[in-house]
């Protein structure tokens, strides 16, 4: 929301805005130590021993799961990096990935895959991969020509787990181009991978007036109310997340029915 004056249709008098700006980090506060916009390492098994065990993707498909920590803003999926048993000769090589939960939404982050060296590529996403915190999600990678390596320790690098996200020690495969469930990979290793995102910042009141003392009551059964704001200096503007209004209890099913919005 850009404009310099903005108001709201309200149903009451007492209300808390909550803005979030979009510009300078110095507009951001974060309510966990070292959360941030920055992208960081959420969980890696890179840094541990290769076994010999690969798994062709040519013939199978591949599955990495893991649960987000219970971070309540959750988190961005800004990366995964995969890493191989050899090099791609080409992009037909590579495999498609795409990163889901179990209701069915989908991201794909098969949109230019980065060679990092090494056997290892890089996969961004497609559109913003936002994912909620203490829920399930995986990667699902199959196709290409390509096989993926796998851990001989089935344990994530030290420094980068558990925080953000947890995995189970196993990998889960099925065969190929099927849409069925997928199973436990034999021998019960992991995948190599990393993922990389950014922690989301929480969103901190700005406008708020719920503290003072209730003077009074307005009627919302035959007039609306609006709340007039008017926003700070920050070129980048901001964005409108919440409007938390305080209500007497018995007018709390009246409530529901009303709209909030810009006029």
């Amino acid at each position: 929301m850009k404009t310099a004056t903005a108001a709201l249709l309200l149903l009451v008098t007492a209300l808390a805005l909550t803005l979030h700006s979009s510009g300078s980090p110095a507009h951001a506060q974060d309510g966990v130590a070292g959360a941030g916009t920055a992208e960081r390492v959420l969980l890696s098994n890179l840094g541990e021993t290769t076994s010999s065990g690969t798994t062709d993707l040519s013939s199978t498909d591949a599955e990495i799961r893991f649960v987000t920590a219970t971070y309540e803003p959750g988190y961005i999926i800004t990366r995964v990096d995969l890493k191989f048993t050899g090099p791609a000769n080409s992009a037909d090589d590579l495999p498609f990935v795409a990163l889901r939960n179990h209701i069915g939404t989908e991201i794909t982050l098969t949109g230019s895959p980065t060679d990092l060296g090494g056997n290892t590529y890089a996969f961004t996403p497609d559109s913003t991969a936002r994912v909620a915190s203490n829920s399930g999600y995986f990667l699902l990678i199959e196709g290409g020509t390509m096989s993926l390596a796998q851990t001989l320790s089935n344990t994530v690098d030290t420094g980068s787990g558990h925080r953000w996200l947890t995995v189970p020690t196993d990998g889960y495969t099925r065969a190929h181009d099927s849409t069925g469930d997928t199973s436990v990979l034999t021998g019960g290793a992991q995948f190599k991978f990393s993922i990389r995102g950014r922690v989301i910042q929480p969103t901190v009141p700005y406008v708020t007036n719920a503290g003072q003392t209730n003077t009074g009551n307005l009627s919302l059964l035959s007039d609306d109310r609006a709340q007039p704001f008017t926003t700070g200096s920050d070129a980048a503007g901001y964005t409108l997340h919440s409007v938390t209004v305080l209500m007497r209890d018995s007018d709390a099913a009246v409530f529901r029915n009303r709209p909030i919005h810009p006029l």
